[in-house]
């Protein structure tokens, strides 16, 4: 918008200019082929100015004037014929510099508008041609040396659009302080224009200084009252300020000014769930569906609700219809399963994650929910290597390495020396972590020795001082104990005092 704008001042301009220049206002045939562009009868102006052309081949100001006519024609090629041969003649000729970079620009064809912009500003710089130079700099992906156009620009006087395009590439760049610097600059030319303080806002808001954001996007709202998506900012702004009510209260804008809007009432739906309004946010997701039949993320949030009400079934069809939608959505899966484990419809939970493993193959949290899956079976050889799988994947995730460990150890199988380095090293500084390594690695000792010197209880509390057992679950292995014959009594002494540590801490 912009930048027709400013083509259009051009224009209008050159042809005021050129009406001037002729002496004595003549009323000659060029004089009468201007004031047909400026009354906008561009087709008489082009037949009248092709027999100026005629007679005076050498007239720059006629080849411009009919340049302009065919750009108002949207004869593109010939206004820029008309264009280049102006220049051709009068290389001093700006404004037709100008209007065939705009020409350029707007078929797409930035490096030669670039060039003319840069040829006619090496003549005498010109605070527009360093900003059109900043546009087309932008479109070809020059972020840096857009912006010193931009600044070039603002150097010779300042400019509203380029401290706001400047914002608007430093706000892509990530160097978010100096795009609020310069949407500033803008506010100090014309503290009226609502985008300007909305951008502001989604600075802000991006830089988790919501409070900010929240005062800025009010002042958008202040001074364009009916445009929605200061409302929808505001009311995330809120959200991520915990000030739900206040959310809704925004969202519920939204819906006011376009009550058909998809975004709207997935948001609100949002809202009523933070504030534990179930079936009104059930209600609010139901719209989004009405209005968007393919709302994954409205289906999905519908499932979540249901499950943390229980109602698993009417959480697993909603999950179902997330994944029908995208079955890519890897949490549905996963929400899914849970809702079998929680029915205890164990197999359907395996089928839901190898469904799931095979869309992302690569998912650590598939591999290792399925492993607990089959834990929980008692399926102990599919388990493990369904973890040692999860560890390949993505060997930083410690919770694999420590169920993996417990069951190498209950079915009497050795742990590796690699993989207990491997371990040790990667989680030296997790207490709680190699606390439990060292709790099966004494067991695995005692079961293949018989014993230990009893110096490894004070050794193993001098090491773990103030450490605690965190919800641990000792089943599996009190019946891999029982299990046992040779070692049991120590076994059992050791547990004994595993279980009561947390008492002596």
């Amino acid at each position: 918008m912009m930048k027709k704008i400013v083509i259009v001042s051009i224009i209008c301009l050159y042809s005021v200019l050129s009406l001037s220049e002729d002496k004595g206002f003549a009323f000659t045939p060029y004089m009468r082929g201007v004031i047909c562009n400026q009354i906008q009868a561009y087709q008489a102006a082009v037949n009248i100015l092709k027999e100026v052309l005629a007679d005076e081949p050498n007239n720059d100001k006629a080849y411009y004037q009919i340049g302009v006519s065919y750009f108002k024609l949207n004869q593109q090629d010939k206004a820029i014929s008309a264009f280049e041969k102006s220049i051709e003649i009068n290389p001093k000729n700006l404004a037709a510099y100008f209007d065939a970079g705009v020409v350029y620009f707007e078929r797409k064809h930035y490096e030669k508008a670039l060039k003319l912009y840069q040829r006619a500003n090496k003549a005498m710089p010109n605070q527009d041609f360093y900003h059109n130079i900043g546009i087309t700099q932008e479109m070809l992906g020059k972020s840096v040396k857009a912006i010193e156009a931009y600044q070039k620009s603002i150097e010779i006087k300042p400019k509203l659009d380029s401290y706001y395009r400047m914002g608007a590439i430093y706000s892509k760049l990530k160097q978010h302080q100096k795009a609020l610097d310069a949407y500033q600059q803008a506010t100090n030319i014309n503290n009226f224009i609502p985008e300007i303080y909305f951008r502001i806002g989604y600075t802000y808001e991006i830089m988790k200084k919501h409070k900010k954001a929240v005062d800025s996007y009010k002042r958008a709202i202040n001074l364009d009252p009916k445009n929605l998506i200061n409302y929808k900012e505001l009311g995330i702004s809120y959200y991520n300020l915990k000030q739900y009510n206040k959310a809704l209260s925004a969202f519920q804008k939204v819906l006011k000014i376009k009550p058909n809007d998809h975004h709207g009432y997935h948001n609100t739906g949002l809202a009523y769930y933070k504030l534990k309004q179930y079936q009104k946010a059930i209600d609010a997701y139901q719209e989004a569906i009405k209005i968007k039949a393919d709302s994954r993320g409205a289906y999905y949030n519908i499932g979540n609700i249901y499950a943390i009400l229980k109602q698993y079934n009417k959480s697993t069809n909603a999950y179902q219809m997330a994944i029908n939608i995208n079955n890519k959505n890897i949490d549905a899966y996963v929400r899914m399963a849970l809702n079998y484990l929680n029915l205890k419809q164990y197999k359907k939970a395996i089928g839901v994650f190898q469904q799931a493993i095979i869309v992302k193959p690569d998912n650590y949290k598939l591999y290792y929910s399925l492993g607990h899956t089959y834990n929980e079976l008692k399926q102990y050889k599919k388990a493990t290597k369904t973890y040692k799988q999860a560890i390949k994947i993505d060997p930083n995730q410690g919770g694999a390495y420590i169920n993996l460990f417990e069951l190498l150890l209950i079915q009497d199988q050795v742990f590796g020396q690699k993989l207990s380095n491997t371990f040790k090293k990667k989680f030296s500084s997790d207490k709680d972590r190699i606390m439990s390594f060292d709790v099966f690695n004494i067991f695995k000792k005692i079961d293949m020795n018989g014993t230990l010197k009893q110096t490894w209880r004070q050794n193993f509390r001098s090491k773990h001082k103030n450490a605690k057992f965190k919800d641990w679950v000792w089943g599996d292995i009190e019946d891999w104990i029982n299990n046992k014959t040779k070692s049991q009594m120590a076994l059992q002494s050791a547990l004994k005092f595993f279980k009561t540590f947390n008492e002596f801490e």
